[in-house]
């Protein structure tokens, strides 16, 4: 029988990170022309110009942002009521939860020593570049060679991305899901003893990346949760320094407080919660009936991730399991789904490797499909109280023309479809693939734990 060392360790890593791969200059052409047409879009869907809704206009979130570090900085409680700012100049917006962590409001304090055009323009470039590192990371990781064309390639990745709803949506209330994703993407593909605390740091701020610790420890990477779990408990400490009392409140019962950010029914609520509110509960979900069904479907997610993963897509794995923390999230924002930028770049690579010839050709029409469904097109509605009269509705599941359509819930419901399409597509690919350890960290976070 072989021992531990020869099953695990002596194994060569699998091809996908072996070769040094050369992207197609075609590709680049390719994606130099969707960037173009995507960053077309992006000022176009609704008019960049138009009050509220254009892609600068609004950026809520990141002020809410900002108000939680003027909170922290000057002793104020996070989580009794709702905060505001504390410059009479910020006014007109209204009070806000703080649904955040301590430990981002003591980040945040740095937002609140920013004037304000300097703190969006700061976080635009930071969203910005948290995709272009989200797109050269995947990539690297798929085995791509680090050359100009990797570069290139990176950049019209994430201009072309920019125009799905999540990351324009990211980009126009401010918020931070792009830089978690980053953080998340850069822990999975690295090495080394602290591989996994990016991820606790990432949970620290906003807690829904820590469902990827299941996935860790589903596909058998150990070593990597107990080091996101240190890390995890190191932004507590720091958060409970910098606010005591807010900290106390929020670990003993806060954060589910916190967590009611919405109505659960409304099409923003891409998540199964939203489905069972929707379609059978009539706008209130029992909490034994979305327990039930998030079970289910975290089962099927991470069940269909473990194959992957254990066959040779250790990248796929990851995004599959990142979609489904949106699924059985009780909330789940149109925003938080900006896993659509790594399945992308996996799902080009794979089409890259596998439809080169006859009748899959065809395979390429996938992409096209999903940037169809999750794209940031726009429904306008007269609305007398907002600015000029109208009220615009970002993404196929703000359009309420889809609700009675013969696909209304292909419409309504887009990333549970593309999630459910996705799974499929995913356990088809393995289905005749030996299993093997899936990449290298498995053997490694293996052989430190033996």
């Amino acid at each position: 029988m072989p021992t531990y060392r020869e099953r695990f360790v002596s194994r060569p890593e699998p091809e996908a990170t072996r070769r040094d791969r050369v992207l197609p200059r075609m590709l680049l052409v390719v994606l130099g022309v969707t960037c173009v047409l995507a960053l077309a879009f992006l000022v176009t869907f609704p008019d960049d110009q138009l009050p509220y809704w254009g892609i600068y206009n609004l950026v809520t979130d990141l002020h809410v942002y900002r108000w939680g570090g003027e909170f922290v900085h000057a002793g104020l409680p996070l989580y009794d009521g709702l905060i505001h700012s504390l410059d009479p100049g910020q006014s007109w917006r209204g009070p806000m939860p703080y649904t955040y962590t301590p430990f981002s409001a003591a980040l945040f304090v740095v937002l609140a020593n920013l004037s304000f055009q300097l703190m969006e323009a700061s976080w635009l470039a930071l969203n910005v570049a948290s995709t272009v590192v989200v797109c050269w990371t995947m990539l690297t990781w798929l085995g791509y060679r680090r050359d100009l064309r990797l570069v290139w390639a990176s950049v019209f990745f994430a201009g072309t991305m920019v125009f799905v709803e999540p990351v324009r949506t990211t980009l126009w209330l401010g918020q931070i899901n792009l830089v978690l994703l980053a953080l998340m993407v850069l822990d999975a593909s690295g090495r080394g003893v602290f591989r996994g605390s990016l991820t606790g740091i990432a949970a620290g701020i906003k807690l829904t990346p820590g469902f990827m610790w299941i996935h860790y420890l589903v596909t058998k990477q150990y070593r990597t949760v107990l080091a996101g779990g240190a890390a995890f408990v190191g932004t507590i400490v720091i958060g409970a320094i910098a606010a005591p009392s807010s900290s106390l409140g929020y670990w003993t019962g806060g954060l589910f407080e916190a967590e009611r950010i919405g109505d659960v029914a409304a099409p923003s609520n891409q998540s199964i919660s939203g489905v069972l509110a929707w379609y059978i509960f009539d706008d209130a979900t029992p909490r034994w009936a979305w327990l039930i069904a998030a079970l289910i479907c975290a089962a099927v997610g991470l069940g269909v991730a473990y194959r992957v993963h254990f066959r040779g897509q250790p990248q796929l794995a990851f995004v599959l399991s990142g979609m489904t923390g949106c699924v059985v999230s009780p909330f789940s924002w149109g925003h938080h789904w900006v896993w659509f930028v790594p399945l992308m770049v996996v799902l080009v690579h794979l089409l890259l490797e596998r439809a080169r010839r006859g009748w899959a050709l065809l395979a390429w029409l996938l992409p096209f499909a999903l940037y169809f469904l999750v794209g940031a097109w726009t429904f306008t509605f007269e609305a007398a109280e907002q600015p000029e009269g109208v009220w615009v509705g970002t993404g196929w599941f703000m359009s309420a023309q889809a609700l009675n359509e013969p696909f209304g819930i292909v419409l309504r419901e887009p990333y549970l479809v593309v999630w459910i399409l996705t799974m499929i597509g995913a356990w088809l690919l393995v289905r005749r693939a030996p299993t093997s350890v899936a990449g290298s960290h498995s053997a490694i976070n293996k052989t430190n734990a033996g």
